[in-house]
């Protein structure tokens, strides 16, 4: 395998066979739509999408979204309404 940088530099260090054998140690995170690590990989295999519209709950699209597109949008605004979403998770920002 061959990979340059931008400026046309080669990566070095890639040198693996094809399908040389790796081993996944563990895994955590927080995945919409999925409550263990085995349900979010039976979502992938189901092709399930967990975008979903933004429910009035977690922000009202009436004070934050206005019609725009990435780098034209207010400041304080957001151009999307969907995002994938956690349910049953307080995120608590001093952590």
């Amino acid at each position: 395998m061959s990979i340059t940088t931008a400026d046309g530099k080669q990566v070095d260090g890639l040198n693996q066979a094809p399908f040389e054998p790796i081993a996944v140690i563990g895994m955590a995170a927080l995945m919409p739509d999925a409550t263990s690590i085995e349900e979010f990989w039976q979502n992938i295999i189901d092709a399930h999408v967990a975008i979903k519209e933004v429910s009035k709950d977690r922000w009202d699209p009436e004070i934050y979204w206005e019609n725009g597109a990435p780098g034209n949008v207010t400041e304080g605004k957001t151009y999307s309404m969907i995002g994938g979403f956690v349910d049953g998770y307080e995120f608590y920002w001093l952590r």
